[in-house]
């Protein structure tokens, strides 16, 4: 090895310690890359991109895309760097990864699978009109609400030829707190999806314990037809004043003790009494599915609580570097569905690029 040579890649801190422990090099400098301009972190002070000499004491930046000067303790004087080594192996510099903003700040692009809601879609166009709008415009998928009653077995079929026609996948169906679970699971199955949401009732008629017990038996009743089916019920956490905190939901989700009862997080819905970070850690594995919208508490205190919904995805309260960081920690790969105002073709384009931009895609 080198005497003085880059690592290029991201990880920890104690990778790049353990590096330089086994090689017995001294560890000088950390550059990172911010927004496409580099910077040199030493001692918690950030510096124009420059000479190692420069108080050489590291700070590394955990997840960060890094590069990272080492220097043997007998040659530290020597300062001919050779940008030939990345975290792993050497290798011609043509394959080193990139160091841009997106690596620094925990791109999604390749885990998540962009959505929307049906009902999002404006309009008189047929099913599949809509479906390839959908699919032109760059969604993976759509998400559709359960139609349960016979009346509505023709739009049923509709719906999936459309989908089947166009080929944009419906990855699950909405049942809000609808206690037939099982018919909106047999729907899911038909549409080729692998979910349903569900939400918890409240019903404040009852004593607390009364509704928790009750309507963990209306999970436990369809757990096996869940199970039997391959489709997961998905609890939203929603504004019904019940389940609004990370570990209750677990909790909940826990006791009923299936693989197929899990989370279908909304990002936006729980910054009215925390931080949709806060709850991916809790939830961790158990979030199956991404709600996705903005919230703003400034907007929220001067025009209502309502109102603070209707931002663009990045311009309110959710610190999405944050959330990112979360759901790349819990390994999330899965779908993420707009659930905002929806509109006509533009509104949908603004919609998706705006997903975009929150999740680096």
């Amino acid at each position: 090895m080198p005497d003085a040579s880059w690592y290029i890649g991201t990880g920890p801190a104690a990778h790049y310690t353990e590096i330089s422990t086994r090689q017995g090099l001294e560890l000088t400098s950390v550059f990172f890359s911010d927004g496409g301009q580099e910077r040199l972190f030493n001692n918690g002070k950030t510096a124009t991109l420059g000479h190692s000499d420069r108080n050489p004491v590291p700070v590394l930046l955990e997840n960060m895309c890094t590069r990272v000067q080492f220097m043997s303790a007998v040659n530290r004087e020597r300062r001919d760097f050779l940008l030939t080594m990345t975290a792993t192996t050497v290798a011609a510099v043509a394959r080193t990864p990139r160091c841009d903003a997106q690596d620094a700040t925990h791109a999604m692009r390749g885990r998540i699978r962009k959505a929307v809601k049906y009902s999002m879609v404006a309009g008189n166009a047929s099913h599949a009109d809509k479906f390839k709008m959908l699919r032109d415009i760059g969604y993976d998928g759509v998400e559709v609400r359960a139609l349960l009653q016979a009346s509505e077995a023709d739009e049923v079929r509709a719906i999936r030829a459309a989908g089947d026609k166009v080929g944009l996948p419906i990855h699950g169906v909405l049942n809000s707190s609808n206690p037939d679970l099982i018919g909106a699971i047999e729907q899911a199955e038909f549409y080729g999806g692998n979910s349903v949401l569900h939400v918890v009732r409240y019903d404040t008629q009852l004593s607390y314990l009364q509704n928790y017990r009750e309507t963990q038996e209306i999970l436990r009743r369809a757990v096996d037809h869940a199970e039997q089916k391959k489709i997961s019920i998905l609890l939203e956490n929603v504004w019904a004043s019940y389940l609004i905190e990370p570990l209750g939901m677990a909790r909940f989700i826990d006791e009923i003790g299936s693989e197929y009862v899990q989370a279908y997080f909304d990002i936006g819905n729980v910054v009215r009494w925390g931080w949709p970070q806060h709850w991916i850690e809790v939830l961790g594995k158990r979030v199956r599915k991404l709600d996705v919208k903005e919230y703003s508490l400034a907007i929220a205190m001067d025009s209502g609580m309502r109102k603070a919904f209707d931002v663009p995805m990045g311009k309110g309260s959710i610190e999405w570097d944050k959330v990112r960081r979360e759901l790349i920690n819990i390994d999330y790969r899965g779908w993420a569905t707009a659930e905002v105002r929806g509109g006509d073709r533009q509104r949908l384009t603004d919609i998706a690029e705006q997903m975009n931009q929150v999740f680096l895609l």
